[in-house]
C-alpha cells in the first residue's frame, strides 16, 4: 500500500509540473510573434530558464519519490522475511521498521514541500513573462494576437446572444513623416502618446490594441455601426483639439479611421477585412477622414475638416417650448420612465435581481453605478421645472453614451438620480466609467433661453460580492454616493468591500 501511494504522488507531482510548464509555454508562444526582437530574446531566455528549473525540479522530485518507494519496499521485504521465520518478527523489530517508515515519510514530505515552493516561484516567473508577451512594448497596449483572439470570442458571443459588435482600425497620418524626419524613437514616442489618448477617448470596456506597426484597432462591444460612428467621431475630435509633445515639439495630428459592424456569417477575418477596406478608403481620401463599411459598400462618414469651432463644440441648446410640446403627446410605458426613457425604478430592481442571478451562475463581475445631478432642486427653483427636466434628459444622454445600451441596464432611480447595472464590469472598470461620465458632463455647456447652466454629477459605485442580494448592493452604492456628496459633490466614490467603507476614486491609481 505505501508503494501504491507513492506512485500516486509521482503522478500528481508530474501532472502539476507539466500543467505549470504547459501553461507557461502556451502563454509565452501566444504573444511571441508581435514582440520586438531584443525584448523577445530576453523574455525567451527568461522563460526557458524558468522551464529548465521546472524540469530540474521534476527530475529531483521523481528521484526523491523513487528513493522513498525503494526504502519502503526494502523495509517491507525485511518484515516479510522475519514474519516467515519460525518465531515470526520480534516486536522490537516491527517497532523499529515502523519508525524508519515514519522517518522516510517525513523526509519525503519535507522535500516535496520545498519543491512545491520552488515550482510556484518558477510558475509565477513564467506567468509574469507571459503577461509581458501579450503586450506591445512601444505602446503598452494589447498586441495583435490578443486583439484577434478576443475578437473571435466576442464574435462567438455575438452569434449566441445577438450582442452588437463593431470594430475600428486607425492610422496616424503624421507617423511616417515623424519617423522620416526625427527617427524611430520619436515615432515610438508619438505612438505611445496616441495610445494613451485613445484609451482616454474610449470606454472602459472597449479593447484598444496596437494592430500593425503604424495601426491601432479598437473593439466596441455592444455597439452598432451608427454608435461606432459617433465613437470614431469623438476620437477624431479629441485629437483635433489636442497637441502631443514629441521630444519638445508640439504636434497636432490627424487620423484615418475605418469602422464596420459584425454581420451574420462574419468571422474575425471577414470583419477585419471589411474594416480594412473602410480604412483604405479613408487613406485614399487624403487622410483626416472616416469611412464605414455597411456590408455592401464603403461610405464616407465624416467630411474632412468638419469639426465645429472649439468654443461651440460642447454647447447644447435646450428648447423648452419644443420639449413642452413633446411632453403633451408622449405615451406611457409601464416599464420605462416617461421623462428619461430609461427603465423605471420597479423594472430596474427586477432587472438587477436577474443580473445578480446571472452573475452567480457565470461567476462574472457586476457593478452598480448611481449618478446624482448636483443641486437639481436649486436649478428647478431658479429656472423652472421644465428646464430641470430637460437637464435630466441631457444627463441621460451622457450616461447612455458612456454605457452599453444592449448590455447594461440604465434607469431613473429617483428624482435626479440615475442608475446603471454594468454587466461583466469590475469595480475598477465601473469607477472608470463613472469618472468618464462625470467628466463628460463637466465639459458640456447647457444653454436654455439665453442662460448658461453649469451641471455637475456625483457618482457612487459598488461591485456585487458573491452571494450578495439586490438590497445589499444598492445599499453599498448609496453609501458611496452619500460619501461623495458629503465630500463636496462633483466626485466619484466607490464602496470598498474589504474596508467596508466608501473610498474616493482618486485613490484608484488606474483611473
Amino acid at each position: 500500500m505505501p508503494a501504491d501511494n507513492s506512485q500516486i504522488v509521482i503522478h500528481l507531482v508530474l501532472a502539476a509540473v507539466e500543467l505549470a510548464a504547459g501553461v507557461g509555454i502556451g502563454w509565452w508562444l501566444f504573444g511571441r510573434a508581435r514582440t520586438a526582437r531584443r525584448a523577445e530574446e530576453l523574455h525567451t531566455q527568461r522563460v526557458l530558464t524558468a522551464l529548465g528549473r521546472l524540469e530540474g525540479l521534476t527530475s529531483g522530485m521523481v528521484g526523491h519519490v523513487e528513493q522513498h518507494v525503494s526504502s519502503i519496499e526494502a523495509i517491507g521485504r525485511e518484515l516479510t522475511e522475519l514474519r516467515n521465520t519460525a518465531g515470526g518478527a520480534p516486536a522490537g523489530t516491527v517497532v523499529d521498521a515502523v519508525a524508519r517508515i515514519v522517518e522516510v515519510n517525513d523526509e519525503l514530505t519535507r522535500q516535496l514541500a520545498s519543491a512545491k515552493v520552488k515550482i510556484q516561484e518558477q510558475t509565477q516567473t513564467i506567468a509574469a513573462q507571459a503577461a509581458v508577451a501579450r503586450t506591445d512594448f512601444v505602446t503598452g497596449l494589447a498586441n495583435q494576437q490578443v486583439f484577434e483572439d478576443e475578437l473571435r470570442r466576442r464574435l462567438a458571443q455575438w452569434q449566441d446572444q445577438e450582442t452588437p459588435l463593431s470594430v475600428m482600425l486607425i492610422d496616424v497620418d503624421q507617423l511616417q513623416e515623424v519617423h522620416a524626419s526625427r527617427g524611430a524613437d520619436a515615432a515610438d514616442k508619438l505612438l505611445h502618446q496616441v495610445a494613451q489618448t485613445l484609451c482616454g477617448a474610449t470606454r472602459a470596456y472597449d479593447l484598444v490594441a496596437r494592430y500593425e506597426d503604424d495601426q491601432f484597432a479598437v473593439m466596441l462591444p455592444g455597439t452598432r455601426l451608427r454608435e461606432a460612428r459617433q465613437v470614431a467621431d469623438g476620437i477624431r475630435r479629441t485629437f483635433v483639439e489636442k497637441e502631443l509633445n514629441v521630444e519638445g515639439v508640439l504636434l497636432r495630428i490627424t487620423l484615418c479611421e475605418g469602422i464596420s459592424e459584425a454581420l451574420p456569417g462574419d468571422d474575425a477575418r471577414s470583419l477585419l477585412k471589411r474594416t480594412g477596406k473602410a480604412l483604405a478608403a479613408s487613406t485614399e481620401a487624403g487622410g483626416d477622414s472616416l469611412h464605414l463599411h455597411d456590408g455592401a459598400n464603403c461610405k464616407p462618414a465624416l467630411l474632412r475638416g468638419c469639426a465645429p469651432p472649439p468654443d461651440d463644440r460642447n454647447v447644447v441648446e435646450l428648447n423648452v417650448r419644443e420639449y413642452a410640446r413633446q411632453a403633451q403627446t408622449q405615451g406611457v410605458d409601464p416599464h420605462n420612465d416617461t421623462l428619461t426613457g430609461l427603465l423605471n425604478r420597479r423594472s430596474f430592481f427586477e432587472t438587477l435581481r436577474s443580473r445578480l442571478a446571472e452573475r452567480e451562475h457565470n461567476d462574472s463581475p457586476l457593478s452598480l453605478l448611481l449618478i446624482d445631478v448636483d443641486q437639481l432642486h436649486k436649478l428647478n427653483e431658479a429656472h423652472g421645472q421644465l428646464v430641470g427636466d430637460m437637464v435630466l434628459r441631457a444627463v441621460t444622454q451622457v450616461v447612455r453614451a458612456g454605457t452599453r445600451q444592449h448590455l447594461d441596464a440604465t434607469a431613473r432611480y429617483e428624482g435626479g438620480k440615475l442608475a446603471a447595472a454594468l454587466v461583466d464590469t469590475s469595480l475598477l472598470d465601473a469607477v472608470t466609467v463613472a469618472e468618464r461620465v462625470r467628466r463628460a458632463m463637466g465639459v458640456c455647456r447647457l444653454r436654455a433661453e439665453g442662460a448658461e447652466l453649469r451641471v455637475t454629477l456625483t457618482a457612487g459605485v459598488a461591485e456585487a460580492q458573491p452571494g450578495e442580494d439586490c438590497v445589499s448592493l444598492i445599499k453599498a452604492a448609496e453609501t458611496a454616493l452619500k460619501s461623495a456628496k458629503s465630500a463636496g459633490r462633483n466626485a466619484t466614490h466607490y464602496y470598498d468591500p474589504r474596508l467596508r467603507m466608501p473610498v474616493a476614486a482618486v485613490a484608484v491609481a488606474a483611473v
